[in-house]
């Protein structure tokens, strides 16, 4: 019975996979897990005030190691900021960053995501529009415009932080392309 069960959910399992298949090549709505396409059906993750799900910004590094949302965690030295990448984000080295930095003296500094499905409680994320950004917050809207124009990224402060905290946008042909969130006296980069 064990067997025949295990064989039919198998037969099942490949029988969905090829009609996926089959329906991505004909133009169906079966997507890849690629960088270039949003995450499909998946639920809106938040980032920010404070964080990206338990994981949050201050943290220890011993404790942001706990919540198991971290991979690739690197250990360069003592004294120096430490690594690693989200396990929820896409991990192939695109140009869309995923990183955490974890400073000796900040705990976790600051957090980069890539996955379409993210969004800031305001609901910027990658594919909003520089516009939708200065939109949701119209009292950094020239903070970011100068970094947009004279670093490729700009700063928006987060609202409702319990600490100094600001996202990093990137833009390209006026879209996001590049989120973060990170402390605004991070000391890891920049």
């Amino acid at each position: 019975m064990i067997k025949s069960t295990v064989r039919a959910g198998r037969t099942l399992a490949l029988a969905l996979g090829v009609s996926a298949m089959v329906a991505g090549l004909a133009g169906g709505t079966a997507a890849a897990d690629t960088v270039d396409e949003p995450m499909p059906g998946g639920p809106v993750q938040f980032l920010g005030p404070d964080g990206y799900g338990d994981l949050k910004l201050g943290m220890a590094p011993s404790t942001a190691l706990q919540t198991g949302m971290l991979v690739s965690y690197t250990n360069p030295g003592e004294g120096q900021c430490k690594w690693a990448e989200l396990n929820d984000q896409y991990t192939d080295g695109s140009y869309r960053e995923n990183y955490v930095a974890i400073s000796p003296m900040f705990g976790v500094s600051a957090i980069s995501v890539n996955r379409w499905n993210v969004r800031t409680p305001e609901g910027v994320g990658l594919g909003s529009t520089v516009d939708q950004v200065k939109a949701a917050y119209p009292d950094s809207a020239q903070q970011l415009q100068d970094g947009l124009d004279n670093l490729g990224h700009g700063y928006v402060n987060v609202p409702d932080s319990t600490r100094p905290t600001v996202y990093r946008i990137h833009a390209t042909n006026n879209t996001v392309d590049q989120i973060a969130i990170q402390l605004a006296y991070q000391d890891c980069y920049e």
